[in-house]
């Protein structure tokens, strides 16, 4: 449950007593699982398996919000990624490592500058589509960097977001992520742009994703951290399509389906290739049955490159803010394939290596 304090600045040590108060909220989210990982190498070295505490993504945050004379308000947040064990989360754990920005909000939308999710990520982690495609621990996700779905999800470090109103149950988002190395002599910016809907049960989104003088990799993506010269190509782009579909029953069933392009070019060459996702999830009472399915086939244009991820759980949620789990995940690469889970629990040390987890954990919300 999220609290409200009042930031007073130690009240009455540091301000007088006619001093005014600021609302701050403070927020979070503890995810831990205890896990049983294994790795088998069809090469015939086979793996152990071990048991270890991976973190799914814990955060803490402070937003707060000023109202303003001329209308609309101030907003501003910092979150940062803490971990509660020295294994898996995929945040930056520097303060202000997470969604960390300062912005405007008004009847037009939100308007938002700093370190913040791109609008093709929050197609599918931040809209009515996240309940389908973003309801599971990071161990059974399945989307982002080495992943076999949505591998250009990013947190632009240096951006400028957009989000219109709800207009009928539709709404555009955008983002530019600004090139902060461009004393080098490269102009590589990063644009995301998505139109998602909701209404009658149906749920959908359309997202496009284009960085200018950047190449991608399996690793990271097109890397989008301050002056990485080293990954930029003068010449070069990288261009995806997302497309995502979902319908939510009366009686608790979610059903959706992915389909994603993505096109890669040095600035000599290039290369495509396309992913997928169905996933589902079907609520009864306090509990929830999940499940997804995700394949990239042919990344970078090359033959056996290709992988599939097949996560089944079981959610208990205990309390509004407290839920419990089990996941049952499956990572399936091929010839040249080296595909991960999003945790990195079933990360590869070599190509054509599969991976197994069986996930035990909590999520508690505060």
């Amino acid at each position: 449950m999220k609290r409200t304090i009042l930031s007073a600045l130690l009240a009455t040590t540091f301000l007088s007593a006619g001093a005014a108060y600021a609302e701050v909220t403070v927020y979070g989210s503890i995810r831990e699982s205890l896990e049983y990982d294994q790795l088998d190498d069809a090469g015939g070295k086979n793996y152990q398996g071990e048991v270890q505490l991976i973190d799914q993504s814990s955060r803490l945050g402070f937003k707060g919000s000023d109202q303003l004379d001329i209308g609309g308000k101030v907003i501003w947040q910092i979150e940062s990624a803490i971990k509660t064990s020295g294994n898996g989360g995929t945040g930056n754990t520097t303060w202000g490592g997470r969604n960390t920005f300062g912005g405007w909000q008004g009847d037009w939308g939100t308007l938002r500058f700093g370190n913040y999710d791109s609008a093709y990520k929050t197609l599918l982690t931040s809209s009515d589509l996240s309940s389908i495609f973003d309801n599971f621990a990071d161990t059974a996700d399945f989307k982002g960097k080495g992943t076999v779905y949505a591998q250009l999800n990013s947190r632009l470090q240096n951006s400028v977001s957009y989000d219109s109103p709800k207009f009928g149950g539709f709404q555009v988002r955008g983002s530019y992520g600004l090139d902060q190395g461009a004393e080098t002599g490269n102009n590589s910016p990063i644009y995301a742009v998505s139109a998602l809907y909701s209404g009658y049960g149906f749920v959908g989104g359309l997202g496009g994703y284009y960085a200018e003088n950047r190449t991608f990799s399996q690793a990271s993506g097109a890397a989008n951290a301050d002056k990485t010269v080293t990954t930029i190509t003068d010449g070069a782009s990288t261009w995806a399509t997302n497309l995502a579909l979902g319908y939510k029953f009366d009686f608790g069933l979610q059903l959706g389906a992915g389909w994603e392009h993505v096109d890669s070019d040095d600035g000599k060459t290039g290369s495509d290739w396309e992913n997928y996702a169905v996933a589902g999830n079907y609520k009864f009472g306090q509990f929830e049955v999940q499940g997804a399915y995700a394949w990239s086939d042919e990344l970078l244009g090359q033959a056996d490159n290709s992988g599939a991820q097949a996560s089944l759980g079981l959610v208990y949620y205990a309390t509004k803010q407290t839920r419990f789990y089990t996941y049952l995940v499956n990572v399936d690469n091929d010839g040249k394939g080296k595909f991960q889970n999003n945790s990195g629990s079933l990360k590869p040390d070599y190509v054509d290596q599969d991976g197994f987890a069986l996930s035990l954990g909590l999520r508690t919300d505060f």
